[in-house]
């Protein structure tokens, strides 16, 4: 039964395809003539995805011309300011996020910052912006999959002086373009994948019974994986991605899940239509 109300908007365009970074032209061509702003941090470069990304949207014509890559686990106050700074003092009018939760959220106050000033503590709360302000134009490309930023319109920043965490909402947090490419995610550690998906596992069980029939036929028909979720099918969110954490079908089924999660937050009775929509 519907409630009285309730509202579902997905304005986040979103692309997928393995190794779809090596033909993003389409994609990404209004953003042509921009000074970018890339945020990540020194993991995922010495690890080989910003290298991709780099090489990808340079194929497409946008030249990346500066690099905050100081993002920490849980990103501070500090962080944030630094990105900030950075961008401001390099006059780039455009944002891409490389990484997790930590470094998308950095990159959504951090444009916030360079287009707003002030400092983070200003900003902090919901919708203080009107819905006439804009940002800078902001794409993300996730590298795990235990988040969902890439589609949400908050983060949260760290305040270590007051050992206190700050939350943000704004519409304009949104990315306008979001990129997930399962190869960005190969060369996380199978612990480290096995951990992100756990902190969507609350929402992992609200989808599992609704999703059982079609997701058999969609991602695990004719495989060892669907007979091991046939007979156990308990054990999806916490098993299916220790098999074989370097395999681009289980880094699919994990940003397709991810994906799912959010888009059905709100209401799970959604989440077949949104599903199909989505395929």
């Amino acid at each position: 039964m519907l409630p009285d109300y309730f509202e579902f908007t997905l304005p986040t365009k979103l692309i997928y395809g393995i190794g779809i970074l090596d033909s993003i032209e389409d994609a990404v061509a209004k953003f042509k003539n921009r000074k970018v702003l890339l945020v990540t941090d020194k993991i995922l470069i010495k690890a080989g995805p910003v290298g991709k990304v780099k090489k990808g949207f340079k194929k497409a014509g946008i030249n990346i011309t500066t690099t905050f890559d100081k993002v920490p686990p849980n990103s501070t106050i500090k962080t944030v300011q630094d990105c900030a700074a950075l961008g401001q003092k390099k006059k780039c009018d455009m944002i891409i996020a490389v990484g997790g939760g930590s470094v998308i959220d950095t990159a959504k106050v951090a444009n916030l910052l360079m287009t707003k000033k002030g400092k983070v503590q200003d900003h902090m709360g919901a919708y203080l912006l009107d819905a006439s302000e804009t940002l800078l134009p902001f794409i993300v490309i996730p590298t795990t999959a235990g988040t969902g930023s890439e589609v949400t319109k908050v983060a949260v920043i760290a305040d270590p002086d007051n050992d206190v965490k700050l939350p943000f909402a704004e519409e304009q947090f949104l990315p306008d373009l979001a990129i997930l490419d399962p190869e960005m995610t190969v060369t996380m550690p199978g612990r480290l994948t096995a951990y992100t998906i756990l902190d969507n596992s609350l929402d992992f069980e609200r989808l599992n019974f609704r999703i059982h029939r079609w997701l058999q036929i969609i991602c695990f028909r004719s495989s060892s994986i669907y007979r091991i979720y046939y007979k156990h099918p308990h054990v999806l969110n916490y098993s299916l991605f220790c098999l074989d954490m370097h395999g681009l079908h289980v880094q699919l089924l994990q940003s397709f899940y991810r994906t799912l999660c959010w888009c059905s937050y709100f209401r799970p009775q959604l989440t077949g239509t949104g599903a199909l929509l989505l395929l």
